[in-house]
């Protein structure tokens, strides 16, 4: 039995504090960011890690590799970043003021791997300002993403309606309302989803942006589906001692599963995804094509 457990069954209060003590500072983010980089002072690291996966690509996964033994945020301040990154993207703050930004951001929170989606919206800063980070980059093919996407959408509505920083960027990746469906489109209109078009571009921008963006000697690219077998090449590519990083599990896997490309016509599947994706899935996948890991 660890302390941990010991002290949960012993005063459970006590347990609940490090969560509680948690929110509490993601709240107190504002203020934080107004106090100078000398309240918070620098901290030594072993590596210095983003991963930079689109959503439901393995980021969760990932960051549980590291988090035994490095200091590891999975879509730290989440909130207050998507705000920052609307702002810039509506250019309500310049490229100076986001670069700062995001230079104090990091040295608050000291993080060794920052594991997070919205770090491809910032990459081109991060490999400017970090010149010794490196980057991974976790990628499913555009189909069983746009399955997961969609899973995750109908099993947490919230994230469609009730969360305003959320939504918002949602809108700049997958365009505003209202929007035009193809007849084959009927499913994901019904389920109160965005256009089969919407996720396929995205998944293109997303990861092209990376690849564009990050020198190849600071990347490497790790297929969902081949997380759990990652641990040598991650500690290669970063320089640690064989053993370093636990075995990946596969982490935050849906709860439920309502297979909504299995409702769409296969033919039109197929013809979206290689217009949309054809030629970086060519160049991610070459074996499968559009066609990808098969689940």
């Amino acid at each position: 039995m660890n302390l941990r457990t010991r002290i949960a069954m012993s005063d459970p209060a006590a347990a609940l504090w490090p969560a509680v003590r948690g929110r509490l500072s993601y709240w107190l983010t504002p203020v934080y960011e107004q106090l100078p980089d000398a309240a918070f002072p620098e901290r030594s690291r072993r590596i210095q890690a983003y991963c930079v996966g689109a959503p439901r690509s393995g980021t969760v996964s990932i960051a549980d590799q590291f988090k035994d033994q490095f200091r590891v945020g999975h879509e730290p301040e989440s909130r207050f970043l998507t705000w920052k990154i609307l702002a810039y993207r509506r250019g309500k703050t310049d490229a100076k003021r986001m670069r700062r930004y995001l230079e104090k951001r990091d040295r608050r929170l000291g993080l060794e791997l920052d594991s997070s989606y919205l770090n491809a919206e910032i990459v081109e800063f991060l490999v400017e300002s970090f010149p010794a980070a490196r980057f991974i980059l976790t990628v499913r093919d555009c189909l069983s993403w746009t399955e997961s996407m969609a899973n995750f959408l109908i099993n947490k509505p919230e994230f469609l309606h009730s969360k305003r920083h959320i939504r918002h960027h949602m809108a700049l990746c997958f365009g505003k309302p209202p929007y035009t469906y193809s007849p084959h489109e009927a499913v994901l209109e019904a389920r109160g989803l965005h256009p089969l078009r919407s996720y396929l571009t995205y998944w293109t921008a997303h990861n092209q942006r990376i690849l564009d963006a990050v020198p190849a000697e600071r990347l490497i690219v790790i297929k969902t589906g081949e997380i759990g077998q990652s641990s040598c090449r991650l500690e290669d590519f970063l320089a640690l001692p064989a053993g370093t990083l636990r075995s990946a599990v596969h982490s935050n896997s849906a709860k439920a599963r309502h297979r909504i490309l299995d409702q769409i016509d296969p033919g039109y599947l197929r013809a979206s995804a290689e217009a949309c994706c054809g030629a970086l899935m060519a160049r991610l996948f070459p074996e499968t094509g559009v066609h990808g890991e098969q689940g």
